[in-house]
């Protein structure tokens, strides 16, 4: 056994425990009055579904000051976290719908959000038309379909040989679009931009 390594993983749990219990004696009233507590929920506020990694890089404070902050802010029920495949992502509790939640998740994704964007101004179209307007593998853009059929953001129709997708809410899709708009934008190519600005 390397105790080196034991007591190094023991002494990370008993600090974890420690600011655990620190956190659950912090009373819910002064919950915002640190500023980089107050950031932080500002931060998902503003840009919901946002990952630990993209949080931290926007945020620019180191990952243990954040993840500390948001057990607080998780422990007094002021977010939530939500499993995305490798991702954790971070919403205001009680603000958004589950089915807001899917939507946002996917489209924090690049590839999920230009097929959204461009079947919002396409509706019903086929692989080979969407294939077009991305030029990805057709493996990776069936992968993304199947992800946006399962959740509820998109419909499949098939019409002979080929499938046509729509959005299945463009709605609710426009709704989270333009609310979010700008917690998108570092992450846009010049292509949805060019979409992006037809909204």
């Amino acid at each position: 056994m390397n105790y080196r390594s034991y007591s190094e993983r023991t002494a990370r749990r008993t600090r974890r425990a420690r600011l655990s219990d620190k956190s659950e004696n912090i009373k819910k009233s002064d919950i915002l009055q640190l500023d980089t507590r107050r950031m932080i929920y500002e931060l998902i506020f503003s840009s919901p579904g946002l990952d630990f990694r993209e949080m931290a890089r926007k945020l620019d404070i180191k990952t243990g000051v954040l993840e500390y902050q948001l057990d607080i802010l998780d422990k007094q029920e002021l977010i939530v976290k939500k499993k995305d495949g490798y991702y954790t992502r971070y919403f205001i509790r009680d603000k958004i719908s589950p089915q807001e939640k899917n939507i946002i998740s996917l489209l924090r994704l690049k590839i999920p959000r230009h097929i959204v964007l461009f079947l919002y101004f396409n509706k019903y179209s086929c692989n080979k038309e969407i294939l077009n307007e991305i030029e990805i593998p057709p493996s990776t853009l069936s992968y993304y379909l199947r992800k946006l059929v399962r959740v509820d953001i998109l419909i499949d129709e098939v019409r002979g040989r080929n499938t046509y997708y729509t959005i299945e809410n463009p709605t609710l899709v426009l709704k989270i679009l333009t609310a979010y708009k700008t917690s998108f934008f570092d992450e846009m190519t010049d292509r949805l931009t060019e979409l992006w600005d037809r909204l």
